[in-house]
């Protein structure tokens, strides 16, 4: 069996339910977050960086070969705290060769990462990044619930991985780690502006509309 990426599965094989919840917040009580927002004190941008967190998807499909998760992207303070995101699942495939036999899987990344040094170009971090596969996954927020399944007949794929590592990095260049099934974490660290948004466009998250070689060539970590 080989692992493979389904990018673009047929309905069927995913059984979705969402539950949705009401949340109402005070009107007084908003106002009094956006007007605690707009006195926060700027920041000394010279000890903080742009930070992206990305997940890959890579398939065999010739025509969709990477497609790219959500770009979690915030400006860090160096070892303020450190930082977790959930991904969204997605469906992945372990296959024989002829792909005519596959075992389904809902896979999905957590990762945690905490900027811990920069110095002389280098950015330090603590990464550690799991990733779950299983038969159903649930993924909730303050408004709606939802959990994916395979089919109850598909034969399941169940599989931990975790990374974990201390990395230094060069300022501007994304790494990865591959997971297995296709799926791999990249991060990528450059400098802030005034505004602390991304002070260049090195950690773009699209490499094709730069121009670059593909996220999926960048060096692991």
């Amino acid at each position: 069996m080989s692992p493979a990426l389904c990018l673009r599965p047929n309905r069927p094989l995913i059984a979705m339910k969402i539950a949705v919840r009401t949340a109402i917040a005070p009107l007084s009580l908003v106002g009094l977050f956006v007007l605690a927002g707009c006195a926060t004190p700027r920041q000394d941008v010279a000890s903080m960086l742009s930070v992206s967190r990305l997940v890959i998807y890579e398939s065999r499909d010739p025509v969709f070969p990477v497609l790219l998760g959500a770009d979690q992207r915030e400006a860090w303070q160096i070892g303020a705290r450190d930082y977790k995101e959930t991904y969204p699942p997605v469906l992945v495939r372990e296959c024989n060769t002829e792909m005519n036999d596959c075992s389904l899987g809902m896979a999905m990344v957590t990762s945690r990462t905490y900027l811990t040094n920069v110095k002389d170009g280098m950015a330090t971090f603590a990464v550690q990044v799991a990733l779950d596969i299983a038969r159903s996954q649930t993924t909730s927020d303050q408004v709606t619930t939802i959990t994916q399944s395979i089919p109850d007949e598909a034969r399941a794929i169940t599989k931990n991985v975790l990374f974990k590592k201390t990395v230094t990095l060069l300022i501007g260049e994304r790494r990865r780690v591959d997971l297995g099934y296709g799926v791999s974490f990249s991060i990528c660290a450059t400098n802030v502006d005034a505004m602390l948004g991304p002070a260049d466009a090195r950690c773009d998250a699209n490499p094709y509309l730069l121009k670059q070689k593909p996220i999926s060539e960048a060096p692991l970590l």
